[in-house]
């Protein structure tokens, strides 16, 4: 298979697509390895890289070089599916749908690896249970629930030997074994950073049994600052316009007033103390300054010629009387 991996190992280094998909020609056989240098320049190029055979079956291979982190050597893609399999078939129940995938790798996988195949029509519903055999304690190890709707599996692998699909979940007991729980160790496999307006999301791989989730990050919003465009003078308006800090979108801009002056108002000046003099009265016929000798007004000076003409009209009366009384005197 040399010639094929060489032709894969130009397509990862020189192909601009980022998934790169190859056909195997002569099945999924033992013979059929990709080689460790493949999978160097898979996760040096970020690249993901799947190898399908079409048979009776549709099957696939699937690595992401986002998600490889050491390689340890090649692996080897060889399948051999039946419905049983000696030494695996004497686990299982009678009356149970099994398909048994046996693996010509052994060992661990790069992170990140599946395998997908068709499944034979109407023989497994949508949801089935997926079991690892551990051959040297020859036990059946329960893996998890998968979904085998349209009659398709998809298998996320950390390494290789042989598995069991089957339709049901079979009963505990001395070789049939469920793992105590664990606390997963995801690690980031995939993401896209959540901008001001779209939302991004981080996809994550546990590093012990393969489970993956899907977080999604909310996009982060706006974080606006005003921006002086042009400063108002007193007689010019001005503008200013809102500007998103972190992506640097740009509101409309908006007008800033004239200010209208140039210089602050002064305070009002406090009354004096002291009484101020009074001015000196000016002849505004000669234009000549003289004294003012009068006393000054203090109040109304109507009152006072009434009261004067009152004693001098008592004044005559008076003596218009005595002078009268005097002549009727005499003339007696």
């Amino acid at each position: 298979m040399q010639a094929a991996q060489d032709d894969i190992l130009r397509e990862v280094t020189t192909n601009r697509a980022t998934t790169i998909k190859v056909y195997m020609t002569n099945g999924i056989s033992a013979e059929n390895i990709l080689s460790e240098t493949v999978l160097d320049q898979l996760k040096a190029n970020q690249k993901t890289l799947v190898v399908s055979y079409t048979g009776m079956y549709e099957t696939e291979w699937t690595f992401s070089g986002s998600t490889i982190a050491d390689v340890t050597g090649d692996v080897h893609l060889g399948v051999t599916t039946s419905e049983s399999a000696e030494g695996i078939s004497d686990l299982i129940p009678e009356d149970t749908a099994t398909q048994i995938f046996e693996f010509s790798h052994s060992g661990v996988l790069p992170v990140g690896t599946s395998f997908m195949t068709e499944l034979p029509a109407g023989k497994f519903g949508e949801t089935s249970y997926l079991y690892h055999h551990n051959a040297s304690e020859n036990q059946l190890e329960y893996i998890g629930e998968l979904s085998t709707a349209y009659d398709r599996v998809t298998m996320n692998l950390t390494h290789c030997s042989a598995y069991v699909l089957t339709d049901v979940k079979l009963p505990a007991g001395d070789h049939v074994v469920y793992p105590a729980e664990h606390q997963h160790e995801y690690k980031v496999v995939d993401e896209k950073p959540a901008t001001c307006t779209e939302a991004g999301y981080e996809e994550s791989v546990c590093q012990i049994c393969g489970d993956k989730q899907v977080k999604e990050i909310a996009a982060l919003g706006h974080n606006f600052t005003w921006v002086t465009d042009k400063e108002a003078t007193a007689t010019e308006a001005g503008s200013k316009h809102e500007e998103c800090t972190v992506c640097g979108y740009e509101k409309a801009a908006v007008e800033i007033p004239a200010t209208g002056t140039t210089e602050e108002p002064s305070e009002p000046s406090q009354p004096s103390e002291t009484p101020s003099e009074p001015p000196t009265d000016t002849d505004t016929s000669s234009g000549n300054q003289t004294e003012d000798t009068t006393s000054p007004q203090t109040g109304d000076n109507s009152n006072i010629a009434l009261w004067i003409a009152v004693l001098l009209s008592a004044g005559a009366a008076l003596t218009g009387t005595v002078l009268y009384s005097r002549k009727r005197k005499y003339s007696r």
